[in-house]
């Protein structure tokens, strides 16, 4: 915390003491756009995740493009001009240096916030890439047994969660909320699922394989993992569902259709139990 706080204010004092140098030690002949040129430079590798890393590249495009304008606008970069020059390109060394440092360190401190806040949970749940091989197979040794197979998706509203903590917390604060639930709802999935379930991670929410799971047991099943989420996170958690072979034969048409059922809402009117659809879109 306190090298980032060093960086921080180091950050501040250079760009303060670039932007009245020229005060102290009179016109030196820096192109105007160079200040706000720095300002957004510094800003842009501390609020884009993972920019600092490439910060010699960001470094190397960011002055052949200042030294590309100055010439556009007929401005001398050689000759009686080059100390000049050659005091720009070090300002914009130094800014990258220093917003690439606290850039670093801040990534840091969010990923070490991050692992301290859920370090002590299981989440058991894979990589959808990692894990859709096995699904695949798990779908084609269905179809040649002739067996049944339920593919579930669940996800809950990132805004539904924020929404559960203080309206002015820190963006950090708030990324690493977003991922406890994640991480609270994989434990809790491993938790009420048995243990043939495949469970994955694919584009913020997650999707599950049950063998030898049937049509008609999904709406049960999906109503106690809703009810345990509620419980305990406080939120709804929004749920597709599709079976094989009654509705799809294929990997992708099932995962398409449970993907699509996700976040269709639910109708308001009770269907009777004899007519219910167990494809529940949206658990509340």
């Amino acid at each position: 915390m306190r090298d980032l706080r060093g960086w921080c204010v180091a950050n501040f004092v250079w760009l303060f003491a670039l932007y009245n140098i020229e005060r102290v030690t009179g016109p030196l002949g820096l192109a105007p756009f160079l200040y706000p040129l720095t300002v957004a430079l510094s800003l842009a590798l501390v609020a884009v995740p993972r920019l600092h890393d490439w910060s010699r590249t960001v470094l190397a495009i960011v002055a052949a493009g200042f030294l590309t304008a100055k010439l556009l606008l007929g401005q001398e970069i050689w000759g009686a001009a080059f100390s000049v020059t050659s005091l720009e390109v070090l300002a914009l060394g130094m800014t990258t240096t220093l917003g690439a440092g606290f850039g670093r360190l801040l990534a840091e401190f969010s990923e070490s916030s991050h692992n301290l806040t859920i370090q002590h949970l299981q989440d058991r749940s894979a990589s959808f890439e990692a894990e859709q091989g096995r699904i695949f197979q798990e779908i084609r040794r269905a179809r040649r047994n002739d067996r049944p197979a339920a593919l579930l998706t669940f996800s809950v509203d990132p805004d539904e969660v924020v929404e559960q903590s203080d309206r002015l917390m820190l963006d950090v604060q708030r990324t690493n909320l977003k991922r406890y639930v994640t991480t609270r709802i994989g434990e809790l999935l491993s938790q009420e699922l048995n243990g043939s379930a495949i469970i994955t991670r694919r584009n913020g929410h997650f999707v599950t394989l049950l063998p030898e799971t049937r049509k008609e047991e999904v709406t049960g099943l999906l109503q106690r993992l809703s009810d345990a989420t509620k419980r305990e996170l406080g939120v709804t958690l929004h749920a597709g569902s599709a079976s094989f072979p009654d509705e799809e034969i294929t990997f992708a048409r099932l995962l398409e259709r449970a993907e699509g059922r996700m976040w269709t809402p639910r109708p308001e009117a009770p269907v009777p139990q004899e007519a219910a659809d167990p494809q529940l879109a949206s658990v509340p």
